[in-house]
């Protein structure tokens, strides 16, 4: 995060971390987007997109939608009836 960037990319952040480690890494990205900045991540789990994401763009089939977060967890939910 040298010389305070304005767009961040991190590719799966907290695979592989522990669950205390997940906390402070989504923490921190909490606080890069509460300063403004830009924060684009990749993630499986669920949780994390619902925490601090704003939109998500889902790539499908060589298909490429983007849609709000909630839309997507929301759509989610209710095609595949997990809770």
């Amino acid at each position: 995060f040298l010389g305070d960037p304005e767009l961040i990319i991190l590719d799966e952040p907290t695979s592989g971390i522990d669950p205390y480690g997940r906390e402070e890494i989504i923490d921190i990205i909490q606080s890069f987007n509460d300063m403004g900045k830009t924060v684009i991540f990749s993630s499986h789990h669920l949780s994390e997109i619902q925490r601090v994401g704003t939109h998500v763009i889902l790539i499908e089939n060589q298909t490429v939608m983007k849609m709000t977060a909630k839309r997507f967890l929301s759509d989610f939910y209710t095609h595949t009836g997990v809770v």
